[in-house]
């Protein structure tokens, strides 16, 4: 079974839980973070607050379609951006867990000569090799906790099989390529490469087959999960935990 990289997101960690936050993980366990700026503007400050409610990594993500608008072009201010990431989150001692969102959600993020083609299109595929020489180039020094292409794909996709197979073959191709390149810059260390499902893709009766397919190409399994119900009021805690083990049990 393979293991289910679970994404924790909280924007800030409140201070009179810092005491339970930073107790000492499960072994095997690392505390995951997305970090957004607080209303002072402070990002150092929210960054060392994150440290000491037990952050090891934090999720950054970019589009495709920001990184290299079309591909023939490279936009500056992001690939300034992914310097800063190298220098900042090295010299703290943080991982990145790196989304490059190929699609996010219901948005397709491919440069924008090549929407419209399969993910496993010859041309897609060469231009997201050029793009990982690129992307970890810029990234050499910070530890990488996971490499994800593309978030939430499933709520695009919904059941249509042949957009599953096609991104399976997609991963397949770029996967090694991108483990060649963090190899290179990290002495030999090992890159888990995946991407990310919504946790109701990864069960619903629907679609879980066809998740399982772009899966089998994948080192990890990527979740968001929310915890909520159809409300959007927070779910008792059993029931987080029901869900989370039927994910589990079938991934």
């Amino acid at each position: 079974m393979k293991n289910v990289y679970q994404l924790l997101a909280l924007a800030i960690a409140m201070p009179s839980a810092l005491d339970v936050w930073s107790q000492p993980q499960p072994e095997g366990r690392e505390m995951g973070y997305a970090v957004s700026l607080a209303q002072d503007n402070d990002f150092p400050a929210a960054i060392a607050k994150a440290q000491a409610a037990c952050m090891a990594t934090i999720h950054i993500s970019t589009p495709w379609r920001s990184l290299r608008p079309d591909a023939a072009t490279w936009d500056a201010a992001v690939l300034a951006d992914l310097d800063l990431i190298n220098l900042y989150f090295q010299g703290i001692g943080v991982k990145v867990e790196l989304q490059l969102q190929v699609v996010n959600m219901v948005v397709d993020e491919m440069p924008a000569d090549l929407t419209g083609l399969p993910d496993d299109d010859p041309m897609v595929i060469s231009t997201m090799l050029e793009t990982l020489d690129t992307l970890f180039a810029h990234l050499p020094d910070v530890e990488l906790a996971a490499f994800n292409i593309s978030n939430e794909s499933d709520a695009l996709w919904g059941t249509n099989a042949t957009r599953y197979t096609q991104f399976a073959g997609f991963l397949q191709a770029v996967k090694p390529h991108a483990k060649a390149l963090y190899g290179a810059n990290h002495n030999g260390d090992t890159l888990s490469v995946g991407t990310t499902f919504t946790s109701g893709g990864l069960t619903d009766p629907a679609t879980v087959t066809l998740c399982q397919i772009t899966n089998s190409a994948a080192d990890h399994i990527s979740a968001t999960y929310y915890g909520i119900q159809n409300d959007f009021t927070v779910k008792p805690p059993g029931e987080v935990i029901t869900d989370l083990d039927q994910l589990v049990a079938l991934h």
